[in-house]
Formats: C-alpha cells, sequence, structure tokens
C-alpha cells in the first residue's frame, strides 16, 4: 500500500468513526426503549448499565488499537445511561410516590414496565450541556491528547472531529429537548397509567427511534460526502499529501530566537518539509539546520516526534542550545531574542504560530511534571501544590523524555488531584490509556 492509498485509507476510518460513533449514541438510547417494553423494572437498570459497559469496553479497545475514533458523543451517551440507571434503581427502591402533581399525579402501577424515555432524554439533555459547557476541557478530549497529541499537532483528522463532535452535541442537544417537551406534554395530559397502548408506543419507541433513523440518514448522507470530498477529490491530494516538517528551536540562555515581531503571528524561523518519512538521522537534522542558518549548534536535542497518521504528516522538534547570542553572528535568518515573559504575554495575546504554542505547551508541561511528580504522580517534594520554576537557560540539563505522553497524563491524574488513585485505575483499566 502506497503512503496516499494508506493516508485516503485511515482519513475513511476517521470520518465515518463520526458517524459509528453517533450510531452509538442514539441506537443505545432507543434499544433502551424499545427493552423497556419487554424488561421489567426490577431488570431494566442492570441492562442500562450493561449497555453503559458495553461503550467503555468498544472505547478501550478503540484506545489500545489507536484508532482514530472521537470518543465526545459516547462518553455523553455513557454518562446518560449511568445517571438513567441510577434513577431507574432510586424508583424501584422508593417507589412513585415522589411524582409531582403537575406530572400527571397517578397511582405507581409497577406491573407495567418503565416509560423509560422519561427518564433518557432528560438526561442526555443535561449530559450534552455539561459536555458542551465542558468543551475540549473534558476529560475524553484530555485522554484523546495523551494518545494522540494535540489538536496542532494532530492536523486534519483532529479538526474534523472538534468541528463535527460539537455539531453532533448540538443536534443531540435539541434531539434531547425535543423529544423531552413531547413526551412529558402527551405523559401529562393523555397518558393513563393502566398499559401501554398504540398511542403509548408511538410516542414513547415509534416517534424517537422515526427521529432516530433520519438523524442517522443525515449523518449518513454528511460523513459521505465529506469522504468523497477529502478522500476521492484529487484536487485535496495535493492540498493533504505527504509530508515531515523539521522545527527547530533555537535557546540562547534565558531567550528563544523567533522571528522578528512585526505585529503579526510570531513562529520558529528555522523550519524546512521533507518527503514524507518515518525517521530521521541526527545526521540529516544537523545538515537541514546548517543549510538553512550557516550555523551549527553547541547542542542539538530531538524533543519529540508528532505525528498525524491519518494524513501521513509528522514533524521532528529539535531543540538547539547556544551559550551566546554573539554566536549565532552571521545567521542567515533574521530574527529576535524573546525572553520567557514576553512568550507567556503573547501566549495569552495569541501572537505566537499555533505550532510554536503547541511545542512551548508541550515542554513546559511535560517538564513540569517531571520536575513535580514520580512516573507514578506521586508528589516529588511533600508540599501539596508545588510548583518548581521554569526557565529557559535550565532545560538543556533537564533529561526528561518529551514524547513520554505518560507525563501528560500525570498532569491531570496526580496525588494533588481528588480521587488521584480511583482516577489512574478509572484510565488505565477502563480507557485503556496509559
Amino acid at each position: 500500500m502506497t503512503p496516499l492509498e494508506q493516508r485516503k485509507k485511515s482519513l475513511s476510518q476517521g470520518i465515518f468513526s463520526l458517524f459509528f460513533g453517533w450510531l452509538i449514541a442514539t441506537g443505545f438510547l432507543d434499544i433502551i426503549l424499545i427493552l423497556g417494553i419487554f424488561i421489567s423494572k426490577k431488570w431494566l437498570p442492570l441492562v442500562v448499565l450493561g449497555l453503559q459497559a458495553v461503550i467503555l469496553i468498544l472505547s478501550r479497545n478503540n484506545n489500545q488499537r489507536r484508532f482514530s475514533f472521537c470518543y465526545r458523543l459516547p462518553a455523553v451517551t455513557a454518562t446518560t445511561l449511568f445517571i438513567s440507571a441510577i434513577i431507574m434503581i432510586i424508583c424501584c427502591l422508593f417507589g412513585m410516590d415522589w411524582e409531582h402533581p403537575l406530572l400527571n399525579n397517578q397511582p405507581a402501577n409497577l406491573k407495567i414496565p418503565y416509560i423509560s424515555a422519561l427518564v433518557i432524554y432528560p438526561v442526555s439533555f443535561l449530559c450534552t450541556i455539561w459536555y458542551l459547557t465542558l468543551g475540549s476541557t473534558s476529560r475524553v478530549c484530555h485522554n484523546c491528547k495523551i494518545k494522540s497529541g494535540s489538536y496542532t499537532e494532530r492536523g486534519l483528522v483532529a479538526k474534523l472531529f472538534s468541528q463535527e463532535s460539537k455539531n453532533q452535541l448540538w443536534v443531540l442537544f435539541y434531539f434531547s429537548l425535543l423529544l423531552s417537551v413531547i413526551e412529558f406534554i402527551y405523559y401529562r395530559f393523555f397518558y393513563i397509567n393502566v398499559n401501554y397502548n398504540s398511542p403509548d408506543i408511538f410516542f414513547y419507541v415509534l416517534l424517537p427511534t422515526g427521529l432516530t433513523i433520519l438523524l442517522g440518514i443525515f449523518f449518513y448522507i454528511r460523513y459521505n460526502n465529506m469522504w468523497r470530498y477529502y478522500c476521492k477529490n484529487p484536487m485535496m491530494e495535493s492540498i493533504h499529501g505527504t509530508s515531515t516538517a523539521l522545527r527547530y528551536l533555537i535557546i540562547v540562555g534565558d531567550y528563544l530566537f523567533l522571528e522578528k515581531s512585526k505585529g503579526s503571528i510570531v513562529d520558529t524561523p528555522v523550519k524546512c518539509f521533507l518527503p514524507f518519512t518515518t525517521e530521521i538521522s541526527e545526521k540529516i537534522a544537523l545538515e537541514n539546520f546548517k543549510e538553512m542558518t550557516g550555523l551549527m549548534p553547541d547542542r542539538l536535542v530531538r524533543a519529540y516526534v508528532s505525528e498525524d497518521s491519518t494524513t501521513l504528516a509528522n514533524a521532528f522538534h529539535y531543540l538547539c542550545f547556544y551559550n551566546d547570542e554573539s554566536e549565532l553572528a552571521g545567521c542567515k535568518l533574521e530574527g529576535q531574542f524573546y525572553s520567557y515573559d514576553r512568550i507567556v504575554r503573547m501566549t495569552h495575546s495569541g501572537t505566537l504560530a499555533p505550532e510554536l504554542r503547541s511545542e512551548l505547551e508541550r515542554i513546559y508541561t511535560v517538564a513540569m511534571a517531571w520536575k513535580t511528580y514520580t512516573p507514578d504522580g506521586k508528589r516529588i517534594y511533600p508540599i501539596k501544590n508545588y510548583r518548581p520554576t521554569f526557565r529557559f537557560r535550565d532545560i538543556h540539563k533537564w533529561d526528561v523524555d518529551y514524547n513520554d505522553h505518560r507525563w501528560l497524563a500525570i498532569t491531570f491524574d496526580n496525588e494533588d488531584r481528588r480521587f488521584y488513585k480511583l482516577r489512574r485505575f478509572w484510565r488505565k483499566h477502563v480507557n485503556g490509556v496509559c
């Protein structure tokens, strides 16, 4: 298989995984509605928990296979099923005496099944609001960054996942809201708590299922057209072709050597692109650096490699160290020196190039985690929330692997956070993220 064919195959899998994610999210909710007709109130909550476990297993398997998949919508469904099961269990234990008169206060009838739609869709509505509010700071998005890298590093597939998962959440939001309103209006004015008749089955099972099928058709058409655009369009092959980027950060004492600030976006001046390859030797890295700058660094270190496996575009990130500013005299590339404080201000103002910001965030995050915690996430120093110093001039002294994703996980799961051991257990054994 040629690199271009591999790119198309991987990108196709990523695009259609969005469709399968939607099917999992809405299909599992429909399954609960259908099973609710046949399974008693006593056993239905266990079935709901079982379906939640299936979603977690599918997510774990995809994590271990390193398959391109967006987990935001399945995570919403898993949370919805868990909360819904808890509500059903509470109803089984304490009966329906708590029902408010406005909800058509009728005597509880334990002989008929749950009206699952009255639980599933309001909970789905609330969970969707929660995940929309969290955005990319949610736990599921953080796990994705640990596994695959930041938004900038992952390229096209990350842009599609970010855009489409948000669109899907909004569709699920309005879908759940609409059905919640319809189901409760019908329950309040038309439902009689004696048995399940034909109108009840229509409103509580057939109507949601029909809308789910229509939305499934809509998303299939959407992602099929997206697949044709990105994978069957000759014009896109030249835009999203294969390449390997070499990026160099020049560190001189407590300063970074970057492009001159002219009121526009600032990036490292030392970067180039090569035909796609999975490995770059130190000799080639040095030769390219010398060709671009006309200089040889006192020391060159490969920091990490970021890879967008879907579009077969990767980047090798290097750190180049000099002892004094005078050593850059005669550099072919124009630039100026930036202090750490100035770079922080530029990060906040959005004047750093996304690639440069991603590099600096990766180096800072990994270095601070390495200086603060052990590889298991325990504190090195017996001071809660201790934060060590970060200085450019110290980077060359640190023996840390910026390519090790464990340090990214430790920033989220460490001894300074609540339920540290439970979080670590869940991430490793349930999510399958080490």
